[in-house]
């Protein structure tokens, strides 16, 4: 499983059983990506702390038929202008490799992916944050380029994730977006 977690004040300690693969903390906006083997058992819900009276919110992705054992490519940019949250290139494991985006800004409610990228989710914490996602199937194993996400206003802040996991380019993906995420919340 793949976790994108952001808020304006903190996202405080990660939940035992992830694993942060990359984070990003800039003036008045954190967030990060972690990942989670699922076991046997896993429970009906998850808890991610945030820093009280923070607005932020949560995607989690459930992929299967992905390689166990391996740790993803993955990579942070802050870069982008105007209406656009730059994810960075990141080059690919193989030729094969399913690919997720994340973008996060600040001060914004909505997100357009980039062309040729399957939109998976859009989560707003009321007009503060918001976080979005999106994916693909690679057919190459060349650097992946950056891609734009386009805001439906201009991001004060912005957080760009790139991450490719080695498996089948299109394996079987389900994502979570927990409503109650999106509220001003110590936690969910």
């Amino acid at each position: 499983m793949l976790l994108l977690q952001f808020a304006d004040l903190g996202v405080g300690t990660l939940t035992s059983g992830w694993t942060q693969l990359q984070a990003i903390t800039t003036t008045d906006m954190r967030s990060r990506v972690a990942m989670k083997v699922a076991g046997g058992s896993e429970g009906a819900s998850y808890t991610m702390a945030q820093t009280s009276g923070s607005d932020g919110g949560a995607i989690i992705l459930a992929l299967t038929d992905i390689l166990a054992g391996q740790t993803p490519v993955s990579g942070t940019s802050t870069a982008g202008s105007g209406s656009s949250v730059t994810t960075p290139s990141v080059i690919p494991l193989g030729a094969d490799d399913f690919e997720i985006r994340f973008a996060v800004g600040l001060g914004v409610t909505s997100f357009t992916p980039p062309a040729g990228l399957t939109p998976q989710a859009n989560v707003a914490s009321g007009v503060a944050i918001a976080g979005s996602c999106a994916t693909r199937g690679l057919t190459s194993s060349a650097a992946t380029g950056t891609e734009n996400f386009t805001a439906g206003d201009t991001p004060i802040e912005r957080h760009g994730y790139t991450i490719t996991v080695q498996g089948l380019s299109t394996p079987s993906l389900r994502v979570f977006v927990s409503t109650a995420a999106v509220h001003r919340a110590a936690s969910w």
